[in-house]
């Protein structure tokens, strides 16, 4: 179901004003329909939504719940990524995002103003470069650069789908490729039962153990767990990761040694670092 709605999200959502009535609602309470609709026409909204960046799009930018706020920017950076006139008046909505309480959310508005190349923003930009969060410190730094340099090249855009066409030992390669690119040097460890890690990336005395899992169903915090555990028997090991095609549960919780990357951020990275499809499907 998820990926019928990430691919044909209009199907789902015929009546866009029912929408952002729900959204606004005046009483405070977003209907949970309605927010998770939100989340998943993010993904890969249709043309239509356009229409509704001027004001609904932007209002919702100061929603108070963060998935909302999140989604919001995530539209946002899609269209600013395939045709950068129809938002180019968003980047003002978007900029005190940068200071948003959610490091994700930060992350999501520094994707769609490094599309705008929005050099406002550069400062700040630069630095979330050292953010907690390691998904929004490698959004920044190609943001950075994508500001600075002007580059308007065509690139490579990841979508969700694009994740369940990889076999497990590709998704894998996927993950390694990325860190990688990233400045690590990268190891695809031998598979195994479920338990260890799957891409072993440092980066001068930095190491960090990865988990890739290529999964339709959530993560949750059993697999968080035992890959944390990792850290009391690789006791070299500054953090972990696990990556996941699909998301997490509810309960489960980052920390400084913990990072969570879900499928959403895992194809923004991608795209941002065009790492190639067509080698891993």
């Amino acid at each position: 179901m998820y990926t019928i709605l990430a691919e044909e999200p209009h199907l789902f959502v015929r009546n866009p004003d029912d929408l952002f009535d729900d959204l606004h609602s005046v009483d405070e309470v977003t209907p949970p329909g309605a927010r998770i609709t939100f989340s998943w026409v993010a993904e890969n909204p249709p043309d239509k939504l356009t229409e509704y960046i001027d004001p609904e799009l932007l209002e919702l930018l100061n929603h108070r719940d963060d998935l909302i706020r999140g989604s919001a920017c995530r539209i946002l950076a899609h269209f600013a990524g395939t045709d950068i006139n129809t938002v180019e008046g968003t980047a003002v909505g978007l900029r005190h995002l940068l200071k948003d309480e959610n490091t994700v959310v930060q992350g999501h508005a520094c994707l769609a103003l490094g599309h705008l190349e929005d050099e406002t923003a550069l400062r700040q930009i630069k630095q979330l470069q050292l953010s907690d969060s390691q998904y929004t410190r490698a959004v920044a730094e190609w943001a950075t650069e994508k500001i600075q340099t002007g580059g308007r090249g065509e690139s490579i855009r990841w979508k969700h789908k694009d994740l369940f066409e990889c076999e497990p030992v590709e998704f894998e390669r996927v993950v390694a490729a990325l860190w990688s690119e990233m400045g690590y040097s990268t190891k695809v460890t031998q598979r195994v039962k479920d338990g260890g890690y799957d891409v072993d990336a440092r980066n001068g005395d930095e190491r960090i153990l990865i988990q890739a899992k290529r999964h339709q169903n959530r993560v949750g915090v059993k697999t968080v767990r035992e890959t944390a555990g990792l850290l009391e028997i690789e006791e070299d090991a500054d953090r972990v990761v696990v990556v996941t095609s699909s998301s997490f549960t509810n309960t489960v919780e980052k920390t400084d040694r913990i990072e969570l990357l879900d499928g959403k951020q895992l194809c923004d990275l991608l795209t941002a670092h065009n790492i190639p499809r067509d080698e891993y499907s």
